[in-house]
């Protein structure tokens, strides 16, 4: 239907290695880095009629999740908006404030015990 707004939902994957040298660059932010990274994949999640349907429906926790190979981070957002609608990142079962910038000092601290950093 034409005109319909789309929520992509964006996943970035990262080498653990790069994941931890970035933490240790550029410490409290989650993704490792201070600017935004490309998505390694994109999907579309839902398509509504409008951007105020948009942004109800919109998830607004970040996940992450570390393994032994990689970091992957998984977000949603809107299409044509320029807004970040995240604010929370849940991480291994909890959830820490987060910024627009990707920045959690309370999950940083998380992860780094994590990892044994």
């Amino acid at each position: 239907m034409k005109g319909q707004i789309s929520i992509k939902k964006a996943v970035i994957r990262i080498d653990l290695e790069d994941y931890i040298n970035g933490l240790r660059d550029h410490p409290c932010y989650i993704d490792g880095t201070d600017c935004f990274l490309e998505a390694s994949e994109e999907s579309i999640v839902s398509e509504v009629a409008n951007i105020e349907e948009a942004e109800v429906e919109i998830d607004r926790t970040v996940y992450l999740t570390i393994n032994d190979k990689e970091a992957v981070i998984e977000y949603e957002y809107i299409t044509e908006s320029e807004a970040i609608y995240f604010n929370v990142v849940d991480f291994n079962g909890a959830v820490y404030p987060l910024d627009n910038t990707m920045r959690s000092e309370a999950c940083y601290e998380a992860i780094k015990n994590y990892l044994t950093l």
